[in-house]
């Protein structure tokens, strides 16, 4: 596996509110 970073844009925004609502929902948060 080879991971890059680079930075978020609005074409990311989907993929990302998932990516972060799914670490509140695994530490128990309001999602």
């Amino acid at each position: 596996m080879n991971p890059s970073i680079h930075r978020a844009t609005l074409d990311d925004l989907d993929a990302a509110s998932r990516l972060f609502n799914a670490y509140r929902q695994f530490y128990g948060q309001r999602s």
